[in-house]
């Protein structure tokens, strides 16, 4: 068309010809240079949507990378035997158990488990100190009942010395299925021991005329032994058991690298354990905002402590007693020689030097449990819990006995507000010495014990000191859940069990119980009386709290594998 310049692409493409745009570049910033002599460079405008996928980018090289389940659980679970499974489920349940798992928390794991590896017709119950695993019989139409075996073997035996149910066998029952009883059709409930609210993975009965794959009945019961766990044992355990959820982790090797986890020495030799301790006892202190006279106090008992935990680690009959002679000494030591020269409550120089024997954690499981409807794994860890407190309450009774009353006048002024952020620090690094925890977990255990402990008090600002728990339980879950994808992140066991520690529901039971036993006026009795129901009230606050966070964080990882 007359008027129009036509675009004459060049050999290389849809392009200008090199001068042409040149020149035309040139003459277009001559001309607006001249028009515009004094103008400012336009403002870069960041687009968004860019940005946000660049912080997605760097988040990605800073979290763990995501290994995605395999549906065929690594062709494992067609070519392993049913027993081997449910070995693996037996000390996988024994482990986290050990690890102060809630019994409902390792039961609904368990079956996730079993599904994974597709083994079908179980039945599982956990206890406390207990698992039991019934594997229902399978035979074809036609075919004769079938004899199963039942174990009794405790699991400290098969666990150190690697035993298999192949080699140790105790017992048969006979499991063969009745026209009436056996293994309960998909969706539909059977006889047997009470589970979850999850489906079961029930296999379904063979049709008449389809071969029937016989499979023997199967009882299984495994104890937990009273060897403590440490941080990074539990890290380890977690990481097992993940494994296993993917299904990538061979039933037959459960029992080698569980043997392995409980063998493994501690990362902190036995002195640097008696610092932890020491430390962990300054950091308690620190969170009761003492006067700058209680941590010298703080130091010598905490190390006194150190030391005898580790007297008791050599000599196994004193370690059943050590509770009781742990109190007993502390407190004679702080009625003679401290409380005078500090100028506070005694109470409040013995509970964190005793911290270690506490049973807060035994407590709060105890109560997570009994909201989850676990009645006797609940009530069980409620009175074990209730009683390791008052056999701390006797050797303190004991103590105040031979030393006679102590009268301390209140001297001093406190520390202030910043002593409990000290001491949530101080905390961190004597979990890190004393438990051992995992490398590179210590950033990680300050954040989550700062943030728990931020969060309960602004509970406590909110909805009271009482009810404070719930908010920071509230809080802990799903947070320790979000930092351990991080790459450098410990697992969210290691996590949580700090941030339950730094709750601290045993020592204010302590405290309870040993006023209430101090107090003989009825007015000093209906105070005590206060002071338990009030711990009471913070127990189940911090229960309810993980309950829920637990619960939120559940749904909120199937709705995201759903929409993935």
């Amino acid at each position: 068309m007359p008027g129009r310049i036509e675009h004459q692409p060049d050999a290389h493409g849809d392009r200008w010809p090199e001068s042409q745009s040149q020149s035309q570049s040139q003459s277009q910033s001559q001309s607006q240079s001249q028009s515009q002599p004094e103008s400012q460079p336009e403002p870069r405008h960041t687009d968004p949507r860019r940005a946000w996928h660049s912080a997605r980018r760097l988040l990605g090289k800073t979290l763990k990378p995501p290994v995605p389940l395999d549906p065929d659980a690594a062709g494992i679970a067609a070519t392993t035997k049913d027993t081997a499974i449910l070995t693996m489920l037996r000390t996988l349940g024994v482990a986290m158990l050990a690890s102060s798992q809630a019994t409902n928390d390792v039961e609904s794991t368990l079956y996730e488990i079993a599904a994974t590896y597709k083994l079908t017709g179980i039945r599982i119950a956990v206890l406390p100190t207990m698992v039991i695993l019934q594997l229902d019989a399978i035979a074809g139409p036609g075919e004769s009942p079938v004899t199963g075996s039942i174990s009794l073997e405790t699991g400290a035996q098969r666990i150190v010395l690697g035993h298999t149910d192949s080699r140790h066998q105790r017992g048969t029952v006979s499991g063969a299925p009745s026209p009436n009883r056996g293994v309960p059709r998909p969706g539909v409930p059977g006889p047997g021991l009470p589970g979850p609210g999850v489906p079961r993975p029930y296999a379904p009965r063979p049709s008449p005329g389809e071969p029937g794959i016989a499979r023997a009945g199967r009882t299984d019961l495994d104890t937990v032994s009273t060897v403590s766990i440490r941080l990074d044992q539990a890290a380890a355990i977690e990481r097992l058991v993940n494994d296993a959820r993917r299904g990538t982790l061979n039933p037959a090797d459960a029992l080698d690298r569980l043997a392995a986890i409980r063998a493994a020495p501690p990362r902190f030799g036995p002195w640097m354990t008696v610092l932890g301790h020491t430390v962990l006892c300054v950091g308690f202190g620190l969170t009761l905002n003492p006067t700058l006279a209680a941590l010298p106090a703080y130091v010598l008992l905490g190390a006194l402590v150190g030391v005898l935990l580790l007297l008791g680690r050599r000599l196994p009959t004193l370690a059943s007693a050590m509770p009781v002679f742990a109190a007993f000494i502390v407190t004679v030591v702080t009625s003679l020689f401290l409380a005078n020269a500090v100028g506070d409550d005694p109470l409040k120089l013995i509970a964190p030097a005793l911290v270690s024997f506490l049973p807060g954690l035994t407590l709060t499981v105890a109560s997570i449990e009994l909201t989850s409807n676990q009645i006797i794994a609940g009530a069980s860890r409620i009175v074990y819990g209730v009683a390791q407190l008052l056999l701390l309450a006797f050797g303190v009774i004991a103590g105040l006995t031979v030393t006679g009353n102590v009268t301390v006048s209140t001297t001093g002024q406190t520390l202030g507000w910043w002593a409990p952020l000290v001491g949530v620090a101080f905390v961190a690094v004597g979990f890190l010495l004393f438990l051992s925890a995992p490398p590179r977990a210590l950033l990680w255990i300050v954040v989550a014990l700062f943030a728990s402990y931020g969060a309960q008090a602004l509970g406590a600002l909110v909805i009271g000191p009482e009810l404070a728990g719930f908010v920071g339980a509230l809080v802990v879950v799903p947070l320790s859940r979000f930092f351990a994808q991080f790459r450098t992140a410990p697992p969210a066991t290691v996590m949580m069990l700090a941030s339950f520690w730094l709750l601290v529901p045993g020592a204010l039971g302590f405290i309870g119980i040993n006023e209430a036993a101090a107090q003989t006026a009825v007015s000093g009795a209906a105070a005590s009386v206060s002071t338990l129901v009030t711990t009471g009230l913070s127990l189940f606050s911090i229960a309810l709290g993980i309950l829920v966070g637990t619960g939120l964080t559940r749904d909120f990882d199937k709705a995201k594998r759903r929409r993935g």
